[in-house]
């Protein structure tokens, strides 16, 4: 608007009502994400210890990072080539656990990450397609596995019980896990354009157990 000495009107005008209304959206969207950032209180476990002081039955640890299906991987970025991007695998991220200190009885292991449950995209929010989405498929030569298609929160169970948990029980959330809303609680999608279905988070979330 500045550089084109435009009023509002002639903005919307210019771009668009519809493409306005996007903007704003957009606006409002980085607006709630900054507040959110400005609100989170970080905790360093080599400073702290606090892995250690996590209770089974009491606590619940959260896993955040960017996500896809049938991944054993969780990212920093969205993308490769984007500045910073670093992975951290599964195994990784349950050697850490273990050497930071966190109980071998905890249990309660939460991935937020888009897709955490999904070894592929469902095709709907429909149980059945769920299933189908979450289920870890094997592929065998000679009786040898050769390709294994299983959800990241899978895998992390899998992973967890080779670093020495006794009980692991990771959570997984079917879907994109990029939804906004103006209420408290979380949502997930299967697809990022408008209009796509959506439910609670809470309501599409699977648990798995090593396998």
């Amino acid at each position: 608007m500045a550089a084109n000495d435009l009023s509002e009107t002639g903005f919307i005008t210019t771009v668009g009502p519809t493409k306005f209304e996007d903007m704003l959206k957009a606006a409002s969207d980085h607006a709630w994400r900054a507040d959110a950032l400005l609100r989170v209180k970080l905790i360093s476990n080599e400073e702290t210890g606090i892995l250690g002081n996590l209770k089974r039955e009491e606590d619940k640890l959260y896993v955040a990072g960017h996500g896809r299906q049938g991944e054993d991987g969780i990212t920093s970025k969205t993308g490769s080539e984007e500045k910073g991007w670093e992975v951290a695998w599964s195994k990784d991220i349950a050697k850490q656990l273990a050497q930071g200190g966190l109980d071998k009885s905890f249990s309660d292991i939460r991935v937020t990450s888009c897709f955490s449950a999904d070894a592929r995209i469902p095709k709907s929010f429909a149980p059945k397609d769920l299933k189908a989405a979450s289920e870890t498929k094997t592929t065998s030569f000679l009786f040898f596995e050769v390709e294994r298609e299983q959800s990241f929160a899978q895998s992390l169970a899998n992973d967890l019980r080779k670093a020495g948990f006794e009980q692991p029980e990771v959570s997984g959330y079917h879907g994109l896990g990029k939804v906004f809303s103006g209420d408290t609680h979380q949502y997930r999608a299967l697809g990022e354009a408008d209009g796509a279905e959506t439910v609670r988070s809470s309501s599409v979330r699977e648990v798995f157990i090593p396998v």
